[in-house]
């Protein structure tokens, strides 16, 4: 039985924003989630403001250091429902992300550092099966929108709700397509599952 309705409070476990300028470019990004409760670097009343490079480093103005992402967790009162998705085998879950998250749009640094970050943390249910669903841009930008200045010429968020299954279930399949990535991209991963994920 699946319980697909992603109720508030809504945990965002790990979403990183990473920019792409075509040139360098100062950039202030602000995340409209109700509770904030954890970022790197530190997030303050006005956001992040950082000096963004075209291969994806950011220097943050606040403390002076280069970071490959912005990171931040937080918590929504709104709520998603993950009525279409998959059910994968605790086995194939890398190979199942590899396909998935290059549908999606993800670049292969991306899929890495997502794979890096969830997969152990799935593994540590001992389940057989997993139920993953993929919520788009537009749904993720209800839970928690971003604010960024200069606007973004694409913007491609991927959240990820998973439920560890002790049975295989049949769920309606879930169609992934990718936007174009143009000009001064943004992209950002994250997810969130209803069991506990922290290590």
């Amino acid at each position: 039985m699946l319980n697909n309705i992603i109720k508030p409070p809504a945990e965002c476990g790990k979403p990183v924003i990473y920019l792409y300028p075509q040139s360098e470019i100062d950039v202030n990004v602000k995340v409209g989630i109700d509770r904030l409760t954890e970022t790197i670097p530190a997030y303050s009343s006005e956001g992040w403001t950082v000096h963004a490079y075209p291969d994806g480093s950011l220097y943050n103005y606040a403390d002076n250091q280069t970071y490959p992402y912005l990171y931040w967790e937080g918590e929504s009162d709104n709520q998603s429902s993950a009525n279409q998705g998959f059910v994968v085998k605790r086995k194939e879950l890398n190979d199942f992300f590899d396909r998935s998250l290059a549908k999606l749009g993800l670049n292969k640094t991306e899929i890495t550092d997502f794979k890096d970050f969830w997969v152990s943390r799935m593994l540590d249910n001992k389940e057989p099966y997993f139920f993953i669903s993929f919520i788009g841009t537009k749904d993720f930008n209800k839970i928690a929108p971003l604010s960024i200045t200069p606007a973004p010429d694409s913007l491609l968020r991927v959240f990820m709700y998973y439920q560890p299954l002790k049975n295989f279930v049949n769920v309606p399949a879930q169609s992934l397509t990718a936007p174009e990535r143009k000009g001064f991209s943004v992209v950002e991963w994250g997810g969130t599952s209803n069991v506990p994920w922290r290590k």
